[in-house]
């Protein structure tokens, strides 16, 4: 028969065992589980300066979709949840040239800052002559 003594010890060794290895499986799987997010954010304006709203941004990796965001009525935008890559941005909008950008290279949690895109925009009497 087995005395008492050594039953408490394995008792409290397995106990703490299954619980180290309980918080390390735990563990591993919170830091795997989290992947680094960043974010792009710019400026949409036409040639006259003035915020372009409702432009379509999308990002586009190996020629897929990723994401499409609208610009407000200041003409800014943000794309959040980006996954680390390089990236082709598109800007497309009403009566503007289409923008792009190609090999947009975001790292990490970037907060990346495209600055200020100015469109090739005509102008309502453009549009107007050209129907």
């Amino acid at each position: 028969m087995i005395p008492f003594s050594i039953l408490e010890k394995l008792s409290f060794k397995f106990k703490l065992f299954s619980f180290l290895l309980l918080f390390g499986y735990t563990f591993m799987n919170f830091i795997t589980i989290q992947k680094p997010e960043a974010q792009i954010t710019g400026k949409i304006l036409n040639s006259n300066g003035e915020p372009v709203i409702f432009a379509i941004v999308r990002i586009y990796q190996n020629e897929n979709l990723i994401s499409e965001v609208t610009t407000d009525f200041n003409g800014d935008f943000i794309i959040e949840k980006v996954n680390p890559n390089i990236y082709e941005l598109v800007v497309i909008t009403v009566s503007c040239d289409p923008y792009f950008q190609k090999d947009l290279k975001v790292n990490g949690n970037e907060k990346k800052e495209i600055g200020v895109i100015t469109m090739n925009c005509i102008s309502e009497k453009e549009a107007k002559k050209n129907s």
